[in-house]
């Protein structure tokens, strides 16, 4: 009975796993279908015929590079679940985490990945910083490369600008839209943040509505990894109570008492 019971247990955390990685792939797809021909034509300004021919060669270069030799794939444990990373050199290509196994991350970044991957201690650097991240340290990733060549020059730039949003502070979508050059862009920016294939990396869940609202987020388990993910950067970001006035208060007290 012990033997059926434990292996009903394992099943069922298995079922859950293969859920969580079906919910993604599901979430991502339709993030994929949401960002239209139409709103990329609203949201990127037009580019001269030269720059637009540098960009094409330059993601074909890209596309041929990866073609050519196998991701390097990392995958460890974390406060925030299993993480995985794919990349080349010191350029990330993919990250997931949020998940309740190694299995489950590969699982997840696997069907992200359109080539070759083989796992190996890839970028140990990087995996200390997102380890140290995950247990509630304010790291900033704004030095780390990422491969960017699958997107279009407005997503660039959004990316860009999502990146400089401080540890604990937040942006709204149409802001983030102004900065990036398109004002009324703020649906086109929201969908670049559900593509994002660097989450954590690229603060997307620093993004919230306009009215102070959450907003959605594409990761493991949605808007309540993202609301924990705000949580834990506001708690530390907040400033302590200064000792100093603290003590002048309690000596203020007292001699008001002696009065």
């Amino acid at each position: 009975r012990r033997s059926f019971v434990g292996r009903a247990g394992r099943m069922g955390h298995k079922a859950g796993s293969e859920k969580k990685v079906a919910t993604a792939r599901f979430q991502y797809k339709i993030a994929a279908l949401m960002l239209s021909k139409v709103e990329r034509a609203q949201a990127d300004r037009p580019l001269a015929p030269q720059q637009t021919k540098a960009h094409l060669s330059k993601r074909k270069k890209s596309r041929m590079s990866s073609i050519d030799r196998p991701l390097q794939v990392v995958s460890f444990a974390t406060e925030l679940g299993w993480i995985a990373v794919a990349g080349a050199g010191s350029t990330i290509k993919h990250l997931v985490f949020g998940y309740p196994s190694r299995a489950a991350a590969w699982a997840a970044l696997e069907s992200m990945v359109a080539a070759p991957v083989q796992a190996g201690n890839w970028w140990p650097s990087l995996v200390e910083r997102l380890r140290d991240y995950a247990a509630g340290s304010p790291v900033d990733f704004r030095d780390v490369s990422l491969d960017l060549d699958h997107l279009t020059p407005f997503q660039v730039r959004v990316i860009k600008h999502c990146r400089a949003i401080a540890y604990g502070k937040t942006r709204s979508y149409g802001e983030l839209a102004a900065l990036a050059g398109s004002q009324r862009a703020a649906r086109a920016v929201g969908n670049t943040m559900a593509l994002n294939r660097f989450p954590l990396v690229v603060p997307c869940h620093r993004v919230i509505n306009s009215d102070g609202s959450i907003g959605n987020y594409s990761g493991v388990d949605g808007q309540r990894t993202k609301i924990r993910l705000l949580s834990m950067e506001r708690s530390l970001s907040a400033p302590a109570p200064h000792k100093r006035s603290a003590r002048k208060r309690t000596a203020r007290g007292k001699s008001l008492s002696h009065a």
